[in-house]
């Protein structure tokens, strides 16, 4: 590579010495190449000489030892393995034979005699190999021929036609044949005018502010009005209204123009769905009026005393009224037992009441109650047995809830897997005792309370219940406390 340089080089010398030598001047740092001075074309050219001509100075000196190592006496094809400068060919006399040397027998990539270590322009180079491409496109022949479109005419394009055409006409879609077709200009035959207070140049109209004279606007007017042009008048005025120049419902464009002869009616779209007209309402104009509200009540006359009044009462009452104010005619209003004047004996209806009545319950083989019995400290006696209606089922409970013994004395719950409180009422429940059957009871996490009073075990310590069986738990109360036992998983 250096000699290639070299030989480029003195190849620059070559032909920059052409212009510089009969000069007097130097000569290179080795004395190997002459310097003339600056001559007659210009420092420029002498300095760009004299560089390379230190430069291949320079080169052959450092090659001095391979250059002088060349024993041959001349050069023949067979030497030439690089590149050689001219005075290396000198120091040998002459090439003898280059007689069927040809660079382009040689193969890409091998040793090259002119170009050394050169593989290929697309290895060495970074080239793209478009060869294929280029040959491709060769094949698909010149198309300089092919009648390419250059341009193109209105008449050149397939969904126009062109016939008709003539000075003043315009070009419109005709959606019968799907082409653009010429015709006429309808709005030639128009003739525009400028109104009052316009022009018109050409195709544009301007206000004209001459025609207007601001001191035509009337002055102060009221709140809630708008300005309309008066054609009586000729002037511009105030009115009344927002502004929309229509102020009832019957003044509007698209409604009824009267009220006259339509009361009762209801305004409703007409048939043609264009405008409002004034209608009666019929049932078929309800399409659901089942669902519609068809009779209604007074909350606060249907509590009232007066609600159950019927006219059959009315009708005794003021026959009643009929009879008279008997207020006067002095009738008991009240008696004890000392104003009844006579012996017992002598009072019939009451004697025959006394005579009748029982003179033991043991008479009556089933007595009935009618509410409860008052015994008043009494006691009862002699009892073979005594039942109870029901055990009152309290069902299955999930959160916190009570037991009322008022309501029956024998009474059951089913409890599940809930945290709950069960509260003893004591509001209405006397001295007594009291039995409460529990199923699964052992699932909760029970808490046991008392409306009022305190609840007590045997021990202090509350009974742990059957998860899945029952448990009877019988209950003392003394008016205050309550006082508990438990029977556990009966089976």
């Amino acid at each position: 590579m250096i000699l290639k340089k070299i030989l480029l080089i003195i190849a620059l010398i070559f032909l920059m010495a052409l212009n510089v030598f009969a000069q007097t001047g130097s000569y290179t740092s080795h004395d190997i190449f002459y310097l003339p001075l600056y001559g007659a074309y210009g420092t420029d050219e002498y300095d760009q000489y004299n560089t390379y001509m230190e430069i291949a100075d320079q080169l052959i000196w450092d090659n001095k030892t391979a250059i002088e190592a060349i024993e041959a006496d001349y050069l023949v094809a067979a030497d030439l393995t690089d590149y050689y400068t001219k005075l290396e060919i000198d120091a040998f006399g002459y090439i003898t034979d280059l007689s069927g040397f040809d660079t382009d027998d040689l193969v890409e990539g091998s040793v090259n005699k002119y170009f050394p270590g050169f593989t290929s322009l697309l290895a060495d180079y970074g080239f793209t190999d478009n060869s294929t491409e280029w040959d491709l496109a060769y094949g698909w022949g010149d198309h300089a021929a092919a009648g390419y479109l250059t341009t193109v005419a209105l008449n050149d394009i397939s969904d126009v036609n062109t016939t008709g055409v003539a000075d003043g006409k315009i070009i419109k879609y005709d959606i019968a044949t799907s082409k653009w077709i010429i015709a006429d200009d309808e709005d030639t035959g128009t003739t525009y005018t400028a109104g009052t207070g316009l022009d018109l140049t050409g195709t544009v109209f301007s206000l004209d502010a001459s025609a207007f004279d601001l001191n035509d606007f009337p002055a102060d007017p009221d709140a809630d009005r708008y300005l309309f042009w008066n054609d009586t008048t000729g002037a511009i005025t105030w009115a009344e209204g927002s502004g929309s120049g229509v102020t009832t419902f019957v003044g509007l464009t698209d409604t009824p123009l009267a009220y006259t002869g339509y009361a009762g009616y209801f305004p409703k779209v007409n048939a043609g769905e264009t405008a409002l007209e004034f209608a009666e309402l019929t049932e078929s104009d309800i399409t659901d009026l089942g669902t519609y509200l068809t009779s209604e009540s007074d909350p606060v006359f249907t509590a009232s005393d007066v609600y159950s009044v019927t006219t059959a009462d009315i009708t005794n009452w003021d026959t009643a009224y009929g009879w008279g104010d008997w207020s006067g005619e002095g009738f008991i209003t009240g008696v004890a037992w000392g104003d009844i004047t006579g012996t017992l004996s002598n009072q019939t209806d009451l004697n025959t009441a006394l005579g009748n009545k029982l003179a033991n319950v043991s008479e009556d083989t089933t007595p009935e109650a009618g509410g409860n019995f008052v015994m008043g400290d009494y006691n009862i006696t002699g009892i073979g047995r005594a039942s109870f209606t029901q055990e009152l089922d309290n069902g299955s409970k999930t959160t916190n809830f009570t037991i009322d013994f008022s309501t029956d004395q024998k009474q059951k719950v089913t409890l599940t897997a809930n945290t709950m409180t069960l509260t003893l009422d004591t509001t209405s429940v006397g001295v007594a005792n009291y039995l409460l059957k529990i199923v699964n009871g052992g699932l909760a996490t029970l808490t046991w309370a008392a409306e009022t009073g305190s609840v007590y075990w045997p021990g202090g310590t509350e009974p742990t219940l059957t998860s899945s069986g029952t448990d009877i738990v019988t209950f003392y109360f003394d008016g205050t406390d309550w006082y508990c036992m438990a029977g556990l998983d009966f089976k």
